[in-house]
């Protein structure tokens, strides 16, 4: 008794991610995404983010086309520039495309570009941004799901 945490570390040690060996899937897909895809809103700890409510869905279906879904949002992320961390187009491999299985990306990403600085309000940049997505995940056979960016009231450029 007591004798929990006992050690003093130099360093801070953490976890950039995780394969679980399991029960029999398909293979995983990705969401990569925001604050929308982080769950920035949602209910702490209760598992009810969108990528939350995907998995359990997909938990419902036959082993052979059961898909386990990795969580890639990041709260303020962006397509194009850094916004205290790697943009969506930085990450892509790391977050992604490089994971354990993954057969498809859903990409939701983009409300951060358009309400922000003046230099990512190009339409055509957003655009591109995308189609890069789409040709780095197709290289590598891997499948694109865009999912339409949400509406964003009482914002004016």
């Amino acid at each position: 008794p007591g004798t929990a945490y006992t050690v003093t570390l130099d360093n801070w040690y953490y976890v950039t991610g995780v394969d679980v060996l399991g029960a029999p899937a398909a293979g995983s897909v990705v969401a990569l995404g925001d604050s929308l895809t982080d769950g920035t809103g949602s209910t702490y700890s209760a598992n009810r983010r969108w990528p939350d409510l995907l998995a359990a869905r997909l938990r419902t279906l036959p082993a052979y086309r059961r898909l386990g879904v990795l969580n890639a949002g990041i709260s303020g992320n962006r397509l194009l520039l850094e916004n205290g961390g790697p943009s969506a187009l930085t990450r892509l491999d790391a977050d992604a495309l490089s994971r354990a299985g993954v057969r498809a990306v859903i990409v939701l990403e983009g409300i951060n570009d358009i309400k922000g600085t003046p230099e990512q309000t190009d339409p055509l940049a957003i655009e591109d941004a995308y189609r890069r997505i789409v040709e780095r995940a197709h290289a590598r056979g891997i499948r694109v799901v865009g999912a339409t960016i949400t509406p964003y009231g009482g914002y004016s450029a």
